[in-house]
């Protein structure tokens, strides 16, 4: 058996004035708290960071992106990573200064059967005009295509932008749940991670995939609520969870 301690956070990346508080001020505090989890799965990690945020970062990035934002920071051994860009999906003005994708990060699980687990982290096309939940459908397309013949264990964290109200969104959500993978994190906490402007929505979620030889299951998760103990550190709030592989 394996537990692991995971969380995701779109970490909000964008420079003042686009985001606020600073990058500089936001980025040094979530850094500290993610070095508490064995797995980070982060978003919006854009840019080379000056060296006084990033020696703040946790004890090492198992594997980072720039231009899709995406990175993973890891305290179990890693085999391998791979990071993938989407071929279709999002506004076009957005393609030409960021590509979204999705990143995997192979753990060395020696206890279990198989020796390892994937960890995957993805941000899907955002907005919610006529248009964008077809972009993630696509992107969900492309997800489910690469992690189907890999047999591994999957964790799959992330901003998936899914609107509860678009029926093209929910019928995205209900084809991952088709192809194996629980919304482990909404049986403990359906609580609302993005409340921005007008929004409210739970677009970031922890999802788990297990085989016949490993099961998975997420004992435990909840969507952490900024206050005095935890000041903000982005627009979305955290999804925190403790991942349970094999028996």
């Amino acid at each position: 058996m394996l537990a692991l301690d995971v969380v995701t956070l779109n970490l909000w990346g964008l420079p003042p004035p686009l985001a606020w508080p600073p990058r500089h001020l936001r980025f040094p505090r979530a850094f500290r708290y993610l070095r508490a989890f064995d797995v980070a799965a982060v978003q919006e990690l854009w840019r080379p960071l000056p060296w006084r945020i990033a020696r703040m970062a946790p004890p090492s990035w198992a594997a980072h992106e720039a231009r899709s934002g995406l990175a993973i920071s890891a305290r179990v051994s890693v085999a391998e990573s791979a990071h993938t860009f989407f071929r279709g999906g999002g506004r076009a003005h957005e393609r030409s200064w960021l590509r979204k994708g999705f990143l995997r990060v192979t753990l060395e699980a020696p206890a279990l059967p198989g020796g390892v687990v994937d960890i995957v982290t993805t941000h899907l096309a955002a907005y919610a005009r006529k248009g964008d939940a077809t972009g993630r459908a696509r992107q969900v397309d492309e997800l489910l295509e690469a992690l189907a013949p890999r047999g591994a264990p999957v964790v799959l964290l992330g901003d998936f932008n899914f609107y509860e109200g678009d029926a093209e969104d929910r019928a995205s959500a209900a084809r991952l749940t088709s192809a194996g993978f629980v919304d482990g994190a909404v049986l403990h906490d359906a609580g609302l991670t993005y409340e921005f402007g007008s929004e409210r929505e739970r677009f970031d979620r922890v999802l788990v995939r297990g085989t016949t030889a490993v099961p998975l299951r997420v004992a435990s998760a909840r969507v952490r609520r900024y206050d005095a103990e935890l000041p903000m550190l982005a627009d979305h709030r955290p999804v925190e969870a403790r991942v349970v592989l094999g028996e």
